[in-house]
């Protein structure tokens, strides 16, 4: 789609159909010294792509800059972004720019869904192919949050909607459990495993907790067994990290960060009770996990822990 600019230049506008993660690679023949812009984002703003990321950090943007060195170039920026609309603009006089070839390169670990899904309803069924391709747009070498804004492999996303959809969707498993070994080897010194990888410091009680049952989870959906004994040090030593942060009215704040959702206001008192409630089924969980590796001995000490957590929840 061409749309119209000033005339020191040209611009023409790509609609990708959705959301994707990815670069373009970009044959023009202009003269030295055009400027070359890529821009993107995920909705238009009054019909134009506004690349401003939201809710970013600082002042970031999906935007890509060059200075043509003059005749037949190709433009091909090195980092995937992500976005639904493109934007190339040329500060060039429009008689001298030429688009000799334009491509799209999506960056993404998937292909076409193997699983498929159809319910007679159109609404339900778009609404599961929605899941799938977000999925797929946030799938490169690992599992992130977003295709446009950090793009971080956080495990409240790997560990929750994710491994549910893919799961549906796709045999190929194997980008969560390099995710969840991630996680492991990234614990805090006192043994609670990360929540952001790789290489960070953040520690989040709430996905620790779901770290915990997303093990297992991956073990029902695949079968690999082996993860499960792999991880079982990390994951008793998860358990510990909460259990030294554990009073008569549950798990304090002190254990770190329990991020819920933006949206969530957390009840007064000593302890957070969403956050206790994620514990609550990650003692569940690593019960289910003692008994699958034939770990009895162990059985009862974290059924009890789970039974604990229980019983401070009937008193409030």
């Amino acid at each position: 789609e061409d749309c119209a600019l000033p005339p020191q230049g040209v611009c023409r506008r790509y609609d990708l159909g959705r959301v994707r993660l990815g670069r373009p690679r970009f044959v023009l023949d202009l003269p030295a010294g055009a400027v070359v812009e890529f821009a993107s984002c995920e909705a238009l703003e009054r019909g134009r792509v506004k690349a401003w990321i939201p809710l970013s950090a600082g002042q970031s943007c999906n935007m890509d800059h060059y200075v043509a060195r003059g005749g037949e170039q190709e433009f091909f920026p090195f980092t995937p972004k992500g976005g639904r609309f493109l934007e190339v603009h040329v500060i060039a006089p429009p008689e001298n720019v030429r688009f000799v070839r334009e491509e799209y390169l999506e960056r993404t670990y998937h292909g076409s869904p193997e699983g498929s899904f159809e319910s007679g309803d159109p609404l339900l069924d778009r609404i599961w192919m929605t899941g799938i391709e977000t999925y797929r747009a946030c799938s490169e070498d690992t599992v992130i949050d977003n295709p446009t804004r950090e793009r971080g492999e956080w495990a409240g996303d790997v560990a929750s909607v994710a491994m549910e959809t893919a799961g549906v969707g796709y045999s190929d498993l194997r980008l969560f459990r390099r995710a969840l070994i991630q996680f492991a080897r990234s614990a805090r010194e006192d043994g609670l495993v990360a929540g952001l990888c790789p290489g960070s410091n953040q520690y989040l009680s709430t996905f620790s907790a779901q770290w915990q049952s997303a093990c297992l989870r991956y073990y029902q959906l695949t079968g690999d067994k082996d993860l499960l004994l792999q991880l079982f040090p990390a994951a008793e030593g998860n358990i510990a990290a909460f259990e030294r942060f554990m009073t008569p009215h549950g798990v304090t704040d002190k254990v770190g960060w329990g991020f819920v959702d933006w949206g969530y206001v957390r009840n007064p008192g000593e302890t957070d009770i969403a956050v206790n409630m994620h514990l609550l089924a990650a003692m569940r969980d690593m019960v289910r996990w003692c008994q699958t590796l034939g770990e009895a001995g162990k059985v009862d000490r974290y059924a009890s822990l789970a039974a604990r957590l229980v019983s401070i929840d009937r008193k409030s």
